[in-house]
């Protein structure tokens, strides 16, 4: 599938081959990469390096001195690949096995514990897995680093773990479920119960000790996909969750109940900026649900598109009489009218929609519907986010102007016109699909309601040096 352009108008970006991406990460010297003396190889054939260029180039701009000859210094290399276990990544990934075998031969050991700790770090920092592998749409800007300052740093100072560590995500949602991951591993009878460190989602049955393991896993590796910064005034959105919060330095301040895509109509997963609002929207029906889903009412009851407030527009934008069309005559493919939906107490957006301008047309939105925030499991939509409350949202969104006061908001929509109004400034919005997350000092499961888990935790398993 072709990539999505970054937000704002960025370029459009493609992570490349892990190689590739080392490269641009580590900033590497233009040039670095000619020619130059082998250095020894490694003897092994399953000790392949996983990032061959970079660590050439690391040994190149170092007269191919060996850096790992200190035991004592490759002992703590060997514990810190085994503690990348409770990270959610398998250390056998990271040539465990091999430089254990290696351990009395310093010469062949070098190169492979040096591809380990890179690998490692790279991976800490951009995630194992491409995101665009498992979503599409992905948009988030991923986090940048000087992977080899990073080694030359750690092998200084003699702190190989916590110089690798440190480019795991700093989110204290991360931190929790790396936590949890540790417990559950040091713990094999570890059960979830309400006075554990764990609390079940109510929406099906409790997950076994390997499959918490797992769903921790698959969670852990999307932190690492996203930015160390989500902004300081955010929204977030967890379409797993059904969960829609605004966030400020990094702390929730407000929860609102949402509703997600359908199954078979997915919420997109995706970052982009909130930029306007809109009170009192017109429906501009998408010709894909006018055809599937307005189509068979107006068939079934021709006065719903009068009672419903749509009008009915030709190819030129004309106004038709709804009354004079044969809906059961009407094509679905292609669909021939344009559907719009006036504002009013049957408007499917509701009151007011919250815009952040994206390829999907996705978008935060009130909802005449209100009694479906109480169902559990609420996959009701056509891919945009109904949010519960959404003019309290709203008002969080305004909070710094001067101009648009809560009174102000609330008067513009109960005018009942449609109503255009710009952020002072953007508000980032960041549209996730989180399966565990950090309840407080406790861990919550949730369904996999779109059946995203198994895709992710399939290539987290894969073997790294398979492209």
């Amino acid at each position: 599938m072709p990539t999505r352009a970054r937000i704002s108008g960025r370029r459009p970006v493609l992570r490349l081959a892990l190689t590739a991406s080392l490269f641009a990460l580590a900033c590497l010297r233009a040039g670095a990469a000619g020619a130059v003396d082998q250095p020894p190889a490694i003897v092994h054939p399953n000790d392949r390096a996983l990032i061959p260029d970079l660590v050439q180039t690391f040994y190149a701009d170092r007269t191919h001195a060996l850096v790992w000859a200190d035991d004592r210094r490759f002992d703590l290399l060997l514990d810190a690949i085994a503690g990348l276990l409770e990270h959610g990544l398998d250390p056998e990934n990271y040539h465990l096995s091999s430089l254990r075998r290696l351990r009395g031969n310093p010469i062949a050991r070098d190169r492979l514990a040096t591809d380990a700790w890179l690998s490692a770090a790279a991976h800490l920092l951009l995630g194992k897995v491409d995101p665009l592998r498992i979503e599409p749409d992905w948009t988030a800007h991923s986090r940048h680093a000087d992977l080899s300052a990073g080694l030359d740093a750690a092998l200084r100072s003699g702190d190989i773990a916590n110089a690798l560590f440190a480019y795991a995500p700093k989110h204290p949602e991360y931190r929790a479920l790396r936590l949890e991951l540790r417990r559950l591993q040091l713990s094999p009878d570890a059960v979830a119960t309400p006075s554990a460190a764990s609390r079940l989602a109510a929406d099906g049955p409790a997950p076994s000790r390997t499959e918490r393991m797992a769903r921790l896993r698959a969670n852990l590796e999307r932190w690492r996909w996203l930015p160390d910064d989500l902004g300081t005034r955010h929204v977030r959105v967890n379409i797993a969750g059904f969960r829609v919060e605004r966030f400020e330095h990094g702390r929730s301040v407000a929860t609102h109940r949402a509703i997600v895509g359908r199954t078979y109509r997915k919420t997109p997963v995706f970052s982009s900026l909130i930029r306007y609002v809109v009170l009192n929207p017109w429906w501009e029906t998408p010709a894909s649900i006018a055809a599937r889903d307005e189509l068979p009412m107006f068939r079934r009851d021709p006065g719903a598109v009068q009672r419903l407030g749509f009008q009915v527009l030709d190819a030129r934008g004309n106004a038709l009489d709804p009354a004079g069309i044969d809906w059961r005559n009407v094509s679905a493919d292609p669909f021939p009218f344009r559907l719009r939906q006036a504002p009013g107490p049957l408007n499917a957006l509701g009151r007011a929609k919250v815009m952040f301008p994206n390829v999907h047309n996705v978008y935060l939105h009130d909802t005449p519907a209100r009694e479906l925030f109480e169902q559990q499991q609420r996959t009701f939509s056509s891919g945009c986010v109904r949010t519960q409350n959404v003019l309290a949202l709203i008002e969080w969104l305004f909070q710094d102007s001067s101009t648009w006061t809560p009174a102000q908001l609330r008067s513009t929509v109960d005018s009942g016109r449609e109503t255009h109004i710009a952020l002072p400034s953007p508000v980032p919005v960041h549209i996730l699909y989180l399966t565990a997350e950090r309840d407080g000092d406790r861990i919550r499961y949730l369904g996999d309601v779109y059946d995203r888990d198994a895709g992710l935790l399939k290539a987290l398993e894969r073997d790294p040096h398979d492209r």
